[in-house]
């Protein structure tokens, strides 16, 4: 039996869209810098994700610039996602998240049972030798396909929202990267003159999958200012039945300022000393536990 492969989601949109979030609170994009292979990747990605949100052609999308992990936090699980953000150190980290979610709508499907693999004789999978089945939806309206070379067929499927969906069959890509870049290319090729009437309609299995994975490469992108990022994190969702689609993609991070922002100042979180001093001399002593953390009457009239 072969290693199953594992589901793989990515968002490039709403990870532009966060890094938008720091562009628009002084972090020009002239001054964004790559420092890895997979930022150039991003950056050579971009332009078409950054056209369509200042145009408004993602709607869906939000965004915030906050100044806490709770913040952030708390604007995720208002859109129905919930992803933990470590604490901001207060306060050379600031943080950045986007959001959005599509729905798209079939205009007509029906609930099938799918046995799924490489079937043989008596319906089992040739391989494994069990029998996988599967709940799954056919749709028979609005559905072109395009034959690929030899083997590879894109089935383009229309909605009632004028989106598309897209579905081919691929080995399992490395990463993301060679997810969106898998996908560029079967996109590219599925063009009229590909064309194909050798399949009416397609079936395929109902999806119900969600995770979450950190953004590891995207730390250390410069954003200027001797500004860059320290943590990047995407959560994505992806739901398919009968009735239609829903993608949801939340991407959160946060950003270490530079030296050309105001230091911090130092926050005392534990017991302290404080005196006073008066011609060289000390002439009032204390050290300040808990037992002493709260507010006087007002000392000064």
């Amino acid at each position: 039996m072969t290693e199953e492969s594992k589901s793989i989601m990515f968002s490039p949109a709403t990870v532009v869209a966060m890094l938008m979030e720091a562009e628009k609170n002084g972090f020009p994009l002239e001054e964004w810098r790559a420092a890895n292979g997979e930022q150039k990747q991003l950056l050579e990605l971009m332009p078409p994700y950054h056209k369509q949100i200042v145009e408004n052609g993602i709607p869906e999308m939000k965004g915030i610039f906050a100044l806490s992990s709770t913040e952030i936090e708390k604007f995720l699980k208002e859109n129905g996602m919930e992803m933990q953000i470590p604490p901001f150190t207060f306060p050379p980290q600031i943080g950045i998240a986007s959001f959005m979610e599509v729905q798209m709508k079939w205009p007509e499907a029906q609930v099938v049972t799918i046995r799924m693999g490489e079937m043989g004789e008596m319906g089992e999978d040739i391989e494994s030798g069990e029998t996988l089945i599967a709940d799954g939806i056919r749709l028979k309206s609005e559905v072109a396909h395009f034959q690929i070379g030899t083997e590879q067929v894109v089935t383009s499927i229309g909605t009632k929202t004028d989106d598309k969906i897209y579905v081919a069959t691929s080995k399992a890509p490395k990463d993301v990267f060679d997810l969106v870049s898998t996908i560029d290319e079967l996109f590219s090729l599925a063009k009229p003159d590909k064309y194909s009437r050798q399949y009416k309609g397609i079936a395929f299995p109902m999806i119900c999958a969600k995770e979450e994975m950190p953004l590891e490469w995207l730390k250390g992108f410069q954003l200027g200012k001797e500004s860059f990022i320290d943590f990047a994190v995407q959560g994505n969702e992806l739901a398919v039945d009968e009735f239609g689609v829903i993608a949801r993609s939340g991407t959160a991070g946060s950003i270490t300022l530079g030296i050309s922002y105001s230091p911090p100042p130092l926050v005392i979180r534990s017991p302290f000393l404080i005196w006073v001093e008066r011609n060289g001399v000390i002439i009032f002593y204390s050290y300040m536990a808990e037992d002493s953390w709260k507010r006087p009457p007002k000392t000064i009239e």
